[in-house]
């Protein structure tokens, strides 16, 4: 069934199963399958992996799963034990996939810290959702906008009862702002969680005796490092206001604690906020963009840095998702048919080694085309492109990496080293890789190169406005009226990507000649909202409503797809750890 909402320039919807396989298995046998990976294609949560990966997810997320199943033991009330339940809920996370587990109540005394600090965090935000809700019912509050919702707590007894709770997190939390002893202990940001329970405490409390802000009883005297908080015009004046950007951060901060350990790929919203932990603003407790408060972090080597160790982590056991072996194996049949009407490609915002890890799971060489700086540290700084060549598994790259600048790289067969098998293509940057220097690559000039990764604000705007997004080859690749574009993990929802896909497909079309057709554009999403959907009519993309999990297993059936895997020796070689190239 396809609706078409009229002439309102929305884009066509289909929700007909049959018609989304029939048209996602003629992409793939007819060689024009081109992937476009956003954030959501990699961030798939436990039970949405499909059959072949299910003890894989269960290893991930089994100890987050038993971590809730045990805090839900030792929780007072119900009230406590539902809103725990609908934190793990809302991030897709289910307690009943945890039934029978026997480390449901295993607790060790080196994580007592940890757990106290969730107890607490679990029981402050049943308070406050309750304080809140009855606030609210009972006010009659007109909401003008929704991000500065707030109400004032006027039961002092209520008052009284959140600022006991948040005591006990404080003094969990305190217990955990060592110095780090691993990479995980890192991403959790323990000192930056004690400073925000702080300034959150003084803002609630608002008691008549509390002296907070002038350093002599009160607060002060249980928490030093208010005085130095006052010194940085952090605002810790009392005000008995409770926001709701302010109740969901706790719920944030909770799922924070539980999932940090757990070796997936973040979501969107789930790297938002670990960075907003690395952002200096110790006074906001607010959500925000992505790209917004990547921009807060200035220390860009530090940004780097954290990353790397966050997606490290995420890849330590080397295995791949069933959608990204799928992927892989669709890019391989199209290599393996010379008379192909487009080079085999996939296009990735990503930061993760996702796919690269599917192509060495297949034991299949592939090239990763990637920005980064040159001239490093010095006044001529210029963005270029890096290309390198992997090796079925070897995990290095073979021939070593070839440096073109994007204004000069016309075509895959005019640059220095001839491309044979799937190439991915990473339009955000690639952290994860090894940057060689100037003197490895025989290039002349000054200073290093450097990774440029697209997160922050400014480099979404340096990456579109400023320079091409990608060499002026794939710019022509994408031109090839025979492609069929699939845009799979994309959140129309964000700014920054309505702008890259407008990036994408505007200017390219753009360019085309009058005669030439476009190529078939295809976003593959669970929901429809035609006001967040309304620039893809304008870009001719058509909207197939399906889950990820669903298209990665009708890849699976497609017959030549099929016969890949087993070629490869899938399921057997997602057993054995794949080395991650340098």
């Amino acid at each position: 069934m396809s609706i078409r909402p009229g002439d309102m320039g929305l884009p066509d919807v289909c929700r007909e199963l049959n018609t989304m396989q029939n048209r996602l298995e003629q992409s793939v046998k007819r060689k024009r399958f081109t992937p476009f990976l956003g954030a959501g294609a990699s961030s798939l949560r436990r039970g949405e992996q499909g059959r072949g990966n299910q003890e894989h997810a269960a290893d991930a997320w089994g100890p987050a799963l038993s971590r809730v199943a045990a805090l839900r033991t030792s929780l007072a009330s119900s009230e406590e034990q539902e809103y725990l339940t609908s934190v793990a809920r809302a991030h897709r996370i289910h307690l009943g996939e945890a039934a029978g587990d026997e480390r449901l109540s295993s607790v060790g005394s080196t994580d007592e810290h940890l757990f106290a600090l969730q107890l607490s965090l679990a029981s402050l935000g049943s308070r406050l959702a309750r304080v809140f809700g009855l606030a609210m019912a009972r006010g009659n509050q007109c909401v003008s906008d929704v991000v500065d919702c707030g109400l004032t707590v006027e039961d002092s007894e209520a008052r009284e009862g959140l600022v006991s709770v948040l005591d006990d997190a404080i003094c969990a939390a305190r217990g955990l702002a060592r110095p780090s002893q691993g990479t995980t202990d890192a991403i959790l940001e323990a000192d930056v969680i004690y400073e925000k329970l702080v300034i959150l405490r003084c803002r609630i409390c608002a008691s008549d005796g509390c002296e907070c802000f002038e350093g002599r009883d009160g607060c002060a005297a249980d928490y030093p490092e208010i005085m130095e908080l006052r010194d940085m015009n952090v605002d810790l004046r009392g005000r008995s206001i409770m926001r709701l950007d302010e109740l969901s951060w706790v719920g944030d901060l909770l799922w924070h604690t539980l999932r940090y350990r757990v070796p997936a790929y973040p979501t969107t919203t789930e790297l938002t906020f670990q960075l907003s932990l690395m952002t200096g603003l110790p006074h906001e407790l607010r959500k925000g963009r992505l790209a917004q408060v990547a921009e807060l972090q200035a220390n860009y080597e530090d940004q780097l840095r954290r990353l790397h160790e966050w997606f490290s982590f995420c890849e330590s056991d080397g295995r791949a998702s069933d959608l990204h072996l799928g992927i892989a194996a669709a890019l391989l049949l199209q290599f393996q048919d010379s008379s192909s009407p487009v080079l085999p490609m996939a296009l990735t915002t990503n930061y993760d080694r996702a796919l690269e890890m599917a192509f060495e799971q297949l034991e299949t060489p592939y090239h990763i085309v990637f920005p980064v700086y040159v001239g490093w540290g010095t006044s001529a700084l210029s963005i270029a492109w890096v290309f390198k060549t992997v090796g079925p598994g070897t995990g290095r790259p073979h021939p070593p990496p070839v440096v073109q600048d994007c204004t000069t790289w016309k075509s895959f067969r005019e640059s220095s080293t001839r491309l044979q098998g799937p190439v991915v293509v990473k339009l955000h940057g690639s952290p994860l890789d090894r940057v060689p220097s100037l003197a490895e690559l025989g290039i002349p000039g000054h200073g290093n190169l450097e990774h440029f990764i697209v997160l922050t604000e400014s480099s979404y705007l340096a990456s579109i406005v400023g320079r091409r997004s990608y060499p002026l080859c794939i710019e022509q690749e994408l031109k090839e009226s025979r492609r069929m574009l699939w845009f799979l993990g994309y959140s129309i929802g964000d700014w920054n990507v309505r702008l890259r896909l407008y990036e994408h497909l505007y200017r390219t079309e753009d360019s085309l000649d009058p005669s030439e057709k476009i190529p078939v554009r295809l976003d593959v999403d669970l929901d429809f909202d035609p006001i967040q959907s309304a620039v893809l009519g304008f870009l001719q993309i058509n909207v197939y409503i399906w889950d990820l999990l669903a298209l990665a297993t009708a890849l699976r059936r497609i017959p030549e797809i099929r016969s890949i895997l087993r070629q490869r020796g899938y399921p057997r070689s997602r057993n054995r750890r794949v080395r991650v190239a340098s």
